[in-house]
C-alpha cells in the first residue's frame, strides 16, 4: 500500500530579523548600538531581566546563542572591560571589519633589489631547486 505524501512546495529562506550574518561562539565582536554611538545595548538574564548597559563599540566575546524565531537569536556574552555576563539581542552585534591586506613590494622597484649580488645580473642568478646542488665552481658571465 501507497503512503500518501503531500505535495513539495519551496519554502523562503530563514531569514533573522536583520538578515546579518551568523555569529560564531568564541568569536569576538563588538557591541553595535540600533541608535548609533549615543546607544546602549542591553544585557539580559535567561529570563529577560535587565542586568546592564554596554555602550556602541564595546568589545565582547560570544560564549553561546540561543535561536529565537521571530524574536531573533540572542548571543550569551562576557566583556571583560565591563566585568559582565548576559544574554543581548543578535541585531547589537557586529563583526569587527578585517584589517587591510599588506602592501604587496612592486617588483624592479628599486636597483638594489634587481641585482641581488654585486657585480651579477639577476638573469645570471636562478634559484635552486629543491633536491639540487650549489655547483661548485662559479659560472661565468659574457661580456
Amino acid at each position: 500500500m501507497a503512503v500518501p505524501q503531500r505535495p513539495f512546495f519551496p519554502q523562503p529562506a530563514p531569514r533573522g530579523r536583520s538578515g546579518g550574518s551568523v555569529l560564531a561562539v568564541g568569536r569576538r565582536v563588538l557591541v553595535s548600538c540600533p541608535s548609533g554611538a549615543t546607544g546602549r545595548a542591553t544585557l539580559t538574564d535567561p529570563k529577560g531581566a535587565s542586568l546592564a548597559t554596554l555602550p556602541h563599540g564595546a568589545e565582547v566575546e560570544i560564549l553561546g546563542w540561543q535561536p529565537r524565531g521571530a524574536g531573533g537569536t540572542r548571543y550569551w556574552i562576557r566583556s571583560s572591560e565591563w566585568d559582565v555576563e548576559g544574554w543581548v539581542a543578535g541585531d547589537s552585534l557586529r563583526a569587527p571589519t578585517p584589517p587591510p591586506p599588506p602592501e604587496t613590494v612592486a617588483r624592479g622597484a628599486s636597483p638594489a633589489a634587481a641585482s641581488p649580488t654585486p657585480g651579477r645580473s639577476a638573469a645570471t642568478v636562478a634559484p635552486r631547486r629543491s633536491g639540487e646542488r650549489a655547483s661548485a665552481k662559479r659560472t661565468r658571465t659574457p661580456r
